[in-house]
Parts: structure tokens; C-alpha cells; sequence
């Protein structure tokens, strides 16, 4: 785990793992077992959290193959930019302040 992380700092649990998973890998989308897998994390507990996520726009629904879903950051939401630019300080601090500029989210219209 990083010096710096969302989970080192607000607690281990699998809603801030999960969070730091989509932040550190947003430009993929990905479905729940893969999440549960890559993590360490039960089924039954990333279900549980990723309705949570849905219902508040956080991940977002990309496309079905077959009868798996995938999911991707949803960083049009306010919300999530402050979680990528809190998580991009993060990283500054950890390389001892070295990021003198703040970070840019691109966005496709």
C-alpha cells in the first residue's frame, strides 16, 4: 500500500480499497468480481458496496458482455474530482511536496 493512500488514511476498509482501486485505475472499466478479486475482498461485501457506489454516481455502468457488467469512475461527479485531486495531493505529499501544479481532469464530450 502506498505511504499516502485513501485507505492509509481514512481506515482499511473495503469501501475506501475499492475507491482507491477506480481512482488509481480510472481510465478502465471493470466488473465486480474482478474488483473482489484484485482486492482480496468477499462477493457478497463488494456488492453490497458497489450498489452504494451506483446509487451515488460514483461508478458507472459502461457496457454488458455476456451477463457480467462493467463499471468505471464516474469522474464527471463533483464528488469523484475532489477525490482525484485529494488523491493527487496525496501523492504530492508523498514525493515530498514535488507537484507544484494541480491536476487537470480531461473529460470527452
Amino acid at each position: 500500500m502506498k505511504k499516502y493512500s485513501i485507505p492509509k488514511l481514512f481506515g482499511n476498509t473495503p469501501k475506501a480499497r475499492i475507491l482507491d482501486f477506480f481512482i488509481g485505475l480510472r481510465s478502465f472499466d471493470y466488473t465486480k468480481t474482478f474488483v473482489a478479486n484484485e482486492l482480496g475482498i468477499t462477493k457478497v461485501t463488494v456488492f453490497k458496496i458497489w450498489k452504494d457506489l451506483v446509487k451515488k454516481k460514483i461508478i458507472v455502468k459502461t457496457r454488458t458482455i455476456g451477463r457480467a457488467e462493467y463499471h468505471k469512475l464516474n469522474i464527471e461527479n463533483p464528488f469523484v474530482k475532489a477525490l482525484i485531486d485529494f488523491d493527487y495531493a496525496l501523492s504530492c505529499a508523498a514525493a515530498d511536496n514535488a507537484c507544484k501544479v494541480p491536476i487537470k481532469i480531461k473529460t470527452r464530450k
